[in-house]
């Protein structure tokens, strides 16, 4: 908390990096959109079910962000045209949809969907607590000299969510120095529904006790509530927030924007709403999206996660929450089009944060709504590190300094890997990591089961015993499915006695088991039904992991 006072639920949008290559030749034909392909899946199905006459709620994107070419198309359908956004919001019969896509500067027709929240250790763990420290890195994210002042001058961050409850006392004192309701209209900080509050201090909690800070505790803060009392609103509305954040960048200080909000499904980031996270990176502000809880399949990457330049978000927990793991809820790639999303991994089980209109109270929530949040405070400690970052350049160093856990490489689960606010701050700030994140050991391996009952064996040495830093295995089976492949794993203590045994037939499979002895113990992967691949990551006081049985 700052000096001189006395004393979720939520919905995230993310984003992937990922190059495509094509083949071309010197002579090439760019091929034009047909009107029909200019409409989402979403509003063709609605034009099916409405009456000729009937009205739809659409989001039009044009190709440039001109005044002319929105007043032209303005004239055919009404409605309300963004000031920093290509878009237009309107209501419109089908027929009216159909004439818009033949305009050849109409690039894509939305439906106005409903966009909905994405429901001490872990700053610790994943490093922001080294960053914050006084003989660490001392960075906290306040640029004005002033630790009992919020100004533009810190390290600024947009909350875009159902509000801030600025009266707890995680968020009090000035630190919400912006505001704009989407929703209601109204002019002073509020939160009817208790996401934004919670996402908020995940990101710049003030710490009334050292176990309660955020990421960037001397951040400050600009709500925007595009978000309902229910967790959820339009599309127009998230819309309308993005825009207002663009045009308040300088008014605020805005460096760093959050949205732990989207829409399910599979998305190839052309989406209104991705465009439009795109436009505000290239305003100079770092998007942070979640990726969504609709895991443990792939292909799961929705809006506005799957935007090309937002830093998409997965969620995992820490070892006091089962070990290092990839949360089975969190959303994974590739993106409809292909791309690897998310682009990091971050704290969202059981993240203890304000509960709103509580005055004191904390509440723990799990999601990738959590685990955005984070990055997005981490993303400000880079930036109050290091104020000339661009957006790309903030995402490329969170991707590099990540601890790689899944398949080597960015890979569409864990993204770059673990997120290392510790490493990443210091890139920031001194071009290198001079100092290495205390961690667990992380180990991966891949192999198959080529029929049922067939065993890998899986050795590993704990060499460390500490209360809280669990064995923990977790098995997932790229590609999947069906539910026609039963795993089990087995894990056996040193003296060869069976300790715990986890088995399912979903993507994703955890065992955690908290060791009382040092010694080897061995693990054996086996299907009760089917066969197939499977990734396997350890997170434990342990080297090496490698397999000493191969059943073939």
């Amino acid at each position: 908390m700052k000096m001189g006072r006395t004393l979720w639920i939520g919905a995230v949008m993310l984003l992937v990096f990922g190059l495509t290559f094509t083949n071309f030749t010197f002579a090439s034909t760019v091929k034009t959109a047909t009107p029909q392909q200019k409409l989402s899946k979403v509003l063709q199905a609605k034009m099916k079910e409405k009456s000729k006459n009937g009205k739809l709620s659409v989001i039009i994107t044009l190709k440039k962000n001109s005044r002319d070419q929105k007043e032209k198309v303005s004239r055919l359908s009404g409605g309300k045209a963004y000031k920093n956004l290509p878009s237009i919001a309107s209501n419109v019969t089908a027929d009216q949809v159909n004439q818009l896509a033949a305009m050849s500067n109409v690039k894509r027709i939305d439906y106005d969907e409903t966009v909905k929240a994405h429901m001490y250790k872990s700053t610790i763990w994943f490093g922001s607590h080294e960053v914050n420290k006084a003989n660490r890195l001392n960075i906290t994210g306040d640029g004005d000299g002033d630790p009992t002042h919020y100004s533009k001058e810190d390290a600024t961050v947009a909350i875009i969510d159902t509000g801030i409850d600025n009266t707890h006392i995680n968020l009090d004192g000035g630190k919400v120095i912006g505001w704009h309701d989407a929703v209601n209209g109204r002019t002073a900080p509020y939160d009817d529904q208790g996401h934004g509050t919670h996402v908020a201090g995940i990101a710049a909690g003030e710490g009334s006790r050292e176990q309660n800070k955020g990421a960037a505790p001397g951040a400050s803060l600009v709500g925007v509530k595009v978000l309902n009392a229910f967790g959820s609103g339009s599309m127009n509305q998230v819309l309308a927030g993005i825009d207002w954040v663009i045009s308040n960048k300088d008014t605020y200080g805005i460096d760093v924007l959050n949205m732990s909000l989207g829409l399910a499904g599979s998305s190839n980031g052309q989406d209104s709403i991705s465009l439009a996270v795109n436009r505000a990176a290239a305003a100079g502000i770092v998007p942070v999206v979640s990726a969504g809880n609709s895991g443990s399949r792939e292909k799961t990457i929705g809006s506005p996660a799957a935007a090309k330049d937002a830093i998409t978000v997965g969620a995992m927990s820490d070892p006091t929450r089962g070990g290092f793991t990839l949360a089975t809820f969190s959303s994974r790639g590739p993106t409809a089009d292909g791309r690897i999303k998310p682009d990091v991994s971050g704290p969202g089980v059981g993240i203890i944060a304000p509960k709103a209109n509580s005055h004191d109270k904390y509440v723990a929530y799990s999601g990738t709504s959590m685990s955005s949040p984070y990055v997005a405070g981490t993303a400000a400690l880079m930036v109050a590190a290091n104020p000339s970052l661009t957006p790309a350049e903030v995402k490329s160093i969170l991707m590099s300094t990540a601890h790689d856990m899944g398949p080597k490489g960015v890979d569409i689960y864990y993204g770059g890997g673990k997120v290392n606010s510790f490493g990443a701050v210091q890139v920031a700030k001194y071009g290198k990591e001079t100092e290495g994140l205390f961690s667990t050991n992380l180990h991966f391996g891949a192999e198959d089961i080529p029929a049922t009952g067939k065993i890998d064996t899986w050795r590993m040495n704990v060499q460390k015993l500490e209360e809280g830093v669990p064995i923990s295995l977790t098995v997932i089976v790229p590609n999947w499915t069906s539910s026609s492949t039963t795993y089990r794993v087995n894990l056996y203590d040193p003296s060869g006695k069976l300790v715990k045994s986890s088995s399912s037939s979903s993507p994703q499979l955890n065992l955690v088991y908290q060791p009382t002895e040092k010694g080897e113990y061995k693990a054996q992967v086996t299907t009760t039904s089917g066969s197939g691949n499977y990734n396997i990551d350890l997170s434990a006081y342990s080297y090496p992991f490698d397999l000493v049985g191969d059943d073939q």
